[in-house]
């Protein structure tokens, strides 16, 4: 075994300190290049150990920006006032499904909502209303089956279950 190639009974001390040694007579270039393979090799451990995941980078400085004065004209003619409406946020209520509200049956296409004897998709159907068709909530909510189920009743009086997937609460 030649004398350049590292036993594995070789302390790390001594494999650093002969490498020092043959180092110390190579040219600069060399020299360069060994410097280059060393910090690689450091990099490379520092991933392969996950140190660089665990070390942070520091905190860049920031810079708050300081309001400078201006120099201002003085006005060369009298300001006029204009008036401007100046609009103003309103609060408008969203309307919600609830006990006593009015709603309208939307979205069911041809197919019609279901009216239930209970809330619950396996109830037996007793009706379907059309889209456009308006109801008074008169009892719930229930959650159901994945939906919420409103009591409802025609001006006739027919009341019934249904899912309020499908009912838009009307605005008076």
């Amino acid at each position: 075994m030649s004398s350049d190639a590292r036993r594995p009974h070789d302390p790390p001390g001594k494999v650093l300190s002969d490498l020092l040694e043959k180092l110390k007579a190579s040219s600069r270039a060399q020299l360069a290049l060994a410097a280059a393979l060393v910090l690689v090799s450091v990099i490379g451990l520092c991933q392969i150990s996950g140190l660089a995941a665990r070390l942070r980078p520091l905190p860049m400085p920031t810079s708050t920006p300081t309001a400078m004065p201006s120099a201002t004209r003085a006005p060369t003619s009298a300001p006029t006032a204009t008036a401007e409406a100046t609009p103003t946020a309103t609060e408008t209520a969203v309307p919600v499904v609830m006990v006593g509200t009015s709603v309208e049956v939307v979205g069911t296409g041809t197919d019609e909502l279901r009216v239930r004897v209970a809330p619950g998709v396996t109830e037996e159907t007793i009706a379907t209303f059309e889209d456009g068709t308006r109801l008074i909530v008169v009892d719930g909510p229930e959650a159901l089956d994945g939906y919420t189920w409103w009591r409802v009743k025609t001006e006739e009086g027919q009341q019934g279950w249904v899912a309020e997937d499908w009912l838009v609460p009307v605005v008076p």
